[in-house]
């Protein structure tokens, strides 16, 4: 993890964020709270809904009754 500065203000508790980064990208942390906030670049993505198949029930097996 690099850090590049103090950036900014909490928006929980409006204490001094560090900007920091890693092999996922750019974030911000706290160092008051620890409220952790991710930088991404570009608008966020919507994902699609997929409908699913229901699995349908497994038929019982008949029980034969001896006597």
């Amino acid at each position: 993890m690099r850090t590049k500065g103090l950036t900014r203000a909490c928006d929980r508790c409006g204490g001094p964020m560090e900007r920091m980064r890693d092999l996922y990208g750019e974030y911000d942390d706290c160092l008051h709270c620890g409220y952790h906030l991710n930088k991404t670049e570009g608008p966020p993505v919507e994902l699609k809904r997929v409908s699913m198949p229901r699995p349908r029930a497994k038929a019982r097996a008949k029980a034969k009754i001896r006597l």
